[in-house]
């Protein structure tokens, strides 16, 4: 009897809560590239094989998916994204550049919401982008007031935080007047006749009336966490790193808690931590050392990943720091938002402390004084496996790539604007040659680099089958060929938003591959990629996302 009851308990804890087969695995395994079936206990992977080997883990309680030849993937993984931002976004009055096509589309909008909204509360819109606009011009503030003088109103272009528009109101209520000097690293932009327009660029100006906003209230988070949940999980999402956490908004954190303790978040969050919300903490006497937070803490559901720095602006609102000027604007290089010694003081500062910092760097003379920021750290305290970061890096030269893979800094690149702004780059911000330049993948590839691929939701929408798309084809919108000498591979674009995204937050060894003991995250995709046109890509459907060996979205 004493045997039968330890053969029993040992049978039990082979045995799988759920089985996979028929499956093409796809594992981004280099040591079993292909599977046909997975096996599942208690979220994680216990097994990868084929059907036969994968049957001994079966007993009559383990539930069968049968996914009858369809192609399955680890999860994607977002390596830089706002879900928060993009919650926030779906309270506000939608401009999305998609559907916005003129100021008076803009003005429409905001019109039909301050007629809906009490005189004197704040009207935010999101979205826009003025070269896809027929005057092709940002509003102004005259432009707002027309259609809502008793309201503050602000609206962000899409590159939120980097530029956007108050009304007259709106400026009076932030203290901005003809005398108002620009913040460093910000511009206060004024007319002829030296009054403020209303237009703010990067983030020190627009946060003079984005402070003056009052904070979205907790519910409001929530329930947009809530939809950008079913949002990432349609395209496959089972993983991102948000990409600013706590910047303006001490809600956030707070909200991400609740919808997680409230299971209503299946998305795995690691959140990239603004540094100012630390800066905020040592201005009260708070210590780095002393405060319990690091890069890392945290569980596979929350984590704290790397501290985010935003060293420059953004291309489509000209304000990334370039070192040549952008085209038709030779007075106009862009600036940066740091001091070169500012900026390697805050850099060895969170260095010397332990974390892995991700700098927001787009521009060529960014990415230049970013790169000299993490060489001054790590010379004066070398560090290994530190895997700090550059986000976006669109503008990379090959001699800043070869520093960079030298320094063992890794990089997420950011093929949607390829896809949705390379005719503009082309056309109106940077000519030809600097466009087809955007997202160096193959020259970093090629150096060994390790890179993830982004969306930067909600600034385009989330399609991790977009982005790989875009990194083998390099086509835009129109269906322009851009660099081409910079397309990568089917398969390192799948590792780029899988295995590779993992490894940029420490987390290689619980996700981004199907391997045993990882978690049992996974895409099941209508079609198998390799067996279509490279510019189908995109057009792939997710049949089911799988977080934790749970099915969370089923197109079915």
């Amino acid at each position: 009897m004493l045997n039968k009851e330890l053969l029993l308990r040992k049978l039990n804890k082979l045995s799988a809560d759920q089985v996979v087969i028929n499956a093409n695995v796809m594992t981004m395994n280099p040591k079993q590239p292909q599977a046909e079936a997975i096996a599942i206990k208690n979220g994680k992977i216990i097994g990868v094989g084929s059907n036969a080997e994968i049957n001994q883990f079966c007993s009559l309680q383990t539930e069968i998916l049968d996914l009858k030849g369809k192609t399955l993937l680890p999860g994607f993984i977002e390596s830089h994204t706002h879900m928060s931002m993009y919650a926030s976004t779906l309270s506000l009055v939608d401009l999305f550049y998609l559907n916005t096509h003129s100021i008076e589309d803009i003005q429409t909008r905001i019109k039909q919401c301050a007629e809906n909204t009490p005189e004197g509360t704040w009207i935010v819109g999101w979205g826009y982008d003025c070269a896809r606009l027929a005057e092709k011009r940002h509003p102004n503030r005259w432009d707002l007031d027309k259609v809502a003088p008793n309201h503050p109103v602000f609206v962000h272009c899409f590159s939120a935080g980097h530029f956007g528009t108050a009304n007259s109101l709106a400026l009076e209520m932030a203290g901005i007047t003809r005398d108002t000097p620009s913040p460093v690293g910000g511009e206060i932009i004024h007319d002829a006749n030296g009054e403020p327009t209303g237009n703010l660029a990067k983030v020190p100006a627009t946060a003079m009336v984005m402070k003056k906003i009052p904070p979205r209230t907790l519910a409001d988070l929530v329930n947009g966490l809530r939809k950008c949940n079913e949002i990432y999980l349609k395209a496959g999402v089972t993983s991102i790193q948000e990409a600013c956490l706590g910047g303006l908004d001490p809600n956030e954190l707070i909200a991400y808690n609740q919808v997680i303790s409230d299971n209503e978040l299946s998305v795995r969050v690691t959140a990239m931590t603004y540094y100012e919300l630390f800066e905020m903490l040592l201005s009260k006497g708070a210590d780095l050392s002393e405060l319990g937070v690091c890069s890392g803490c945290g569980d596979d559901r929350l984590k704290i990943g790397p501290v985010k720095i935003i060293a420059g602006g953004s291309l489509p609102t000209q304000t990334a720091a370039l070192f040549e000027p952008y085209l038709g604007d030779p007075s106009n290089k862009g600036n940066l938002l740091f001091p070169q010694e500012k900026l390697n003081e805050v850099i060895f500062k969170y260095h010397k402390a332990g974390f892995q910092i991700a700098v927001h760097a787009i521009g060529d003379r960014e990415i230049e004084s970013v790169i000299e920021a993490f060489e001054s750290a790590l010379t004066r305290l070398p560090r290994a496996n530190h895997r700090h970061r550059i986000e976006h890096c669109k503008l990379a030269t090959e001699d800043q790539l070869d520093r960079i893979a030298k320094l063992g800094l890794n990089v997420t690149f950011y093929p949607a604007h390829t896809y949705y702004f390379g005719d503009q780059y082309r056309d109106i911000y940077l000519g030809p040659k600097r466009a087809a330049r955007l997202n160096p993948m193959k020259s970093a590839l090629n150096r060994g680099i390790t890179f993830g691929l982004h969306g930067d939701s909600p600034l385009t929408p989330v399609s991790p089958l977009g982005l790989v798309c875009t990194s083998v084809v390099r086509e835009t919108m129109s269906g322009d060929t851009q660099g081409p000498e910079q397309a990568i591979s089917l398969t390192e674009a799948l590792k780029a938003v899988t295995i590779n995204g993992a490894y940029l937050v420490f987390e290689e060894n619980i996700k981004g591959s199907i391997e045993i003991g990882k978690l049992a995250d996974f895409v099941v995709l209508s079609e198998d990629p390799y067996k279509i046109a490279p510019r189908d890509i995109k057009d792939i459907q997710v049949d089911l996302t799988i977080i934790g060996g749970e099915i969370v979205y089923q197109r079915f």
